[in-house]
């Protein structure tokens, strides 16, 4: 909400940079970060001054100059209460009483929470100094300039919002396909086609059942498009509203609750070479009960040993980041450990052995031979890793 910058730069230098800082951040990779840390703190002190005050000057001065046939203009007194509330509700605070009722009377009809509101506004969703200006140049100053009109200016804005990373999110509006809006953006024909075929979905459809995707029976649908980033922020909002909570889990004839104190969990997935550069294997541990923390001690069921379940990670797509706690429900991927198969059960509790999970019955049978005895050794240490992620099932003939 503060803008500072070094004494003697001039303000648009400084909105250049930060802009060309924050898109080189969004992307840096984490060595590089790693790096800056190393060389932080040693450069000299630098003095930065506040640019808040100069920034509203600013406006304050272009403000005025849009307008010299005001009618119609409260008083001095006026003026001087809105200062007092506006300070009360915690803006302004970088302006003394009499100064903001003098600003707040050169930018009338600009209302005081429009001007406080205007500079944070265009430096959040427009990402641009130019929208804050063109805002000025159109805005209809015969009447009052208030927080809602600032609302429909930054509107598509707003629907066009800078997400992490620097990428745009889609607009997210619902609405039904008869809406005005919807029928001017697309072209006539496109519309009835659409109409059409959302009536046959209707049709072919059933009725959404809550009961039944919770128990498994149905799969809610989703429309939309992830190249596009078209309908992505509804999938996650509603995925967040229909996923079940953490349920519990059977251990012989104990039903562990996810509010049982010892940590639990059990290995459900296994993925090796998913780190070309190491060869790495991480092992995917559903989190069953308890809080897991990075680099505690646990037991490794099938095996009775004790395991240090370091180098914790959580993987969502090329990204990795360390996991130092987690609680039931979460996943947890452990870089490293080759004892662990699927199934397998990991716990403080050295009681706990949940039941093997579902595995689908194969369908295509095939007979496995090693055609050269010299390569025996890499032919069964591959066949032993497709095992141990379940990708193969192996079947033994008796004698």
């Amino acid at each position: 909400e503060v803008t500072t910058r070094s004494k003697g730069t001039p303000l648009r230098m400084c909105v250049l940079l930060h802009q060309g800082f924050s898109a080189y951040a969004a992307t840096a990779p984490d060595t590089v970060r790693r790096e800056w840390q190393k060389i932080e703190g040693r450069f000299e002190r630098v003095e930065y001054i506040d640019d808040s005050k100069e920034l509203l000057r600013l406006l304050v001065e272009l403000t005025e100059a849009q307008h010299r046939t005001q009618t119609n203009v409260p008083s001095a007194r006026a003026f001087s209460a809105q200062a007092k509330s506006l300070l009360a509700a915690g803006m302004f605070k970088e302006f003394k009483h009499a100064e903001l009722a003098s600003m707040l009377a050169r930018v009338f009809p600009l209302d005081g929470s429009a001007l406080f509101l205007l500079p944070r506004i265009s430096a959040r969703v427009a990402q641009n100094e130019r929208t804050l200006f063109n805002f000025l140049q159109s805005a209809d100053w015969s009447a009052r300039v208030g927080a809602d009109s600032l609302y429909r200016y930054f509107e598509p804005a707003m629907r066009q919002d800078v997400g992490p990373g620097g990428t745009y999110r889609a607009p997210v509006s619902v609405a039904g396909i008869q809406d005005e809006t919807v029928r001017t953006a697309m072209a006539p024909d496109v519309h009835a086609k659409v109409c059409d075929e959302l009536d046959l979905l209707d049709g072919a459809g059933t009725d959404f059942d809550f009961a039944a995707v919770s128990a498994g029976k149905a799969t809610p649908v989703f429309f939309g498009s992830a190249m596009n980033n078209f309908g992505v922020q509804l999938l996650l909002d509603n995925f967040l509203k229909l996923a079940p909570p953490p349920a519990a889990r059977k251990s012989g004839s104990q039903t562990v609750e996810p509010v049982y104190e010892p940590f639990s969990g059990f290995v459900f997935k296994i993925q090796a070479n998913m780190n070309p550069k190491h060869r790495d294997r991480v092992s995917f541990i559903r989190v069953v009960s308890g809080c897991f923390r990075r680099d505690m001690l646990a037991t490794h069921v099938r095996t009775g040993k004790p395991v240090r379940l370091g180098n914790s990670q959580r993987l969502f797509a090329q990204d990795r980041e360390t996991v130092d706690e987690a609680w039931a429900g979460d996943v947890v991927g452990i870089v490293g450990n080759y004892d662990f198969l699927i199934g397998d059960t990991v716990s403080e509790d050295a009681s706990l052995n949940y039941s093997e999970i579902p595995r689908f019955p194969p369908e295509c049978f095939a007979y496995i031979r090693n055609s050269s005895t010299a390569k025996f050794k890499r032919f069964r240490e591959g066949l032993d890793q497709l095992l141990k992620e379940g990708v193969a099932q192996q079947f033994e003939l008796p004698d």
